[in-house]
């Protein structure tokens, strides 16, 4: 759908609108969220809808996070964003980590709403027995993340030790690349940590 089509118009005062007619029609007011590109691991999907899928959305991103039982979230933070949850299906634990130290973890289910501020480490964990759907938006359409295991994954692990004060060797079994969306299952030797 656009709102202007690729035409010259009279405008009121006499005068053409061509160009304003021409910009208009790259820019939709639709986008299909549920068709658009999905990234898929073992315990779910998210669909991301940023200004770079979706032009028109210069000041905020939308996306649709599915987990299936027992998957969550790993532990990221957005530099740039705050983060409006809905939570349309299912049952919920999210963990915050805030700039101050502090920590809650709070319950949600379907019809709650959660809110994340800018820079405050969150994790989402699917707690029920069916998949859980949240719908999630953020206050800028240049969605950025930073995940706890991509971050670990770019440092060094003697610089980790030297902050943990633990030997190098502690850290040479972390994964070495972005986990994003992580799932427990019973047949899985080493299961993922809990949060």
């Amino acid at each position: 759908m656009t709102i202007l089509r690729r035409q010259s118009l009279e405008g009121t005062g006499g005068g053409s609108i061509s160009a304003a007619a021409s910009i208009a029609s790259t820019m939709t007011h639709k986008y299909r969220l549920s068709q658009g590109p999905t990234q898929s691991f073992p315990g779910g999907t998210f669909r991301l809808a940023s200004q770079r899928e979706f032009p028109i959305s210069a000041t905020m991103a939308g996306a649709m996070l599915t987990l299936k039982p027992g998957a969550r979230r790993e532990l990221h933070w957005h530099p740039n964003a705050n983060e409006f949850q809905y939570y349309a299906k299912g049952k919920a634990r999210m963990t915050v980590f805030g700039s101050d130290g502090g920590s809650e973890r709070v319950e949600f289910e379907a019809g709650d709403v959660g809110y994340v501020p800018l820079g405050y480490g969150h994790a989402i964990e699917n707690i029920g027995s069916e998949d859980l759907l949240v719908i999630l938006t953020f206050d800028s359409g240049d969605y950025q993340e930073i995940s706890l295991t991509d971050w670990l994954s770019q440092t060094l692990p003697s610089v980790l030790a030297a902050n943990c004060v633990a030997p190098d060797s502690t850290f040479a079994s972390f994964p070495n690349e972005n986990l994003f969306i992580t799932i427990e299952t019973r047949d899985d030797p080493q299961p993922v940590p809990r949060l």
